[in-house]
């Protein structure tokens, strides 16, 4: 499931953006290199897999286009029926231990919420892997964030 969604207002970096100037270009603070960002929208999407035998699971958002970055506000994980025990990694770019950025030890029905958002450059994905999680169990994780162009 994806959808596109505009509110009445963005924050970004202490600024208040009208929804009348989105999907439009905004610029915000300077990103490397002194080019600059353009929102380009808020994106959310939902990814669902079933548990294999050992109850384990990965789903992937993404990758980011290039000259894209994303910054990851919020992600919900949910196992349908979770077994005792269950976990979830959240990882940008791979699934390696350098690479995580948010879990939970519950595996179902927690949220991640960043403020700062976590940043997710371009040509990389978020990743969710589930451990734990029962055989054959549904896993659902929930992504939004804001789809940023580089712009300069």
């Amino acid at each position: 499931m994806t959808s596109r969604v505009v509110i009445g207002s963005v924050p970004l970096r202490g600024v208040t953006v009208p929804a009348s100037m989105l999907p439009g270009i905004l610029t915000a603070s300077p990103a490397p290199g002194g080019r600059t960002l353009a929102l380009e929208a808020l994106q959310r999407e939902a990814r669902t897999v079933t548990s294999d035998a050992a109850g384990d699971a990965t789903v992937e958002f993404g990758p980011a286009d290039q000259g894209h970055l994303w910054l990851l506000e919020s992600m919900l994980i949910r196992v349908v029926d979770a077994a005792p025990g269950s976990a979830a990694s959240v990882y940008i770019g791979s699934v390696s231990p350098a690479a995580i950025v948010a879990g939970t030890t519950h595996g179902d029905l927690d949220t991640a919420d960043g403020d700062p958002p976590i940043y997710v450059p371009g040509g990389s994905s978020i990743f969710v892997v589930w451990s734990g999680a029962g055989v054959g169990n549904v896993c659902l994780a929930s992504a939004q964030y804001r789809i940023m162009r580089l712009v300069g």
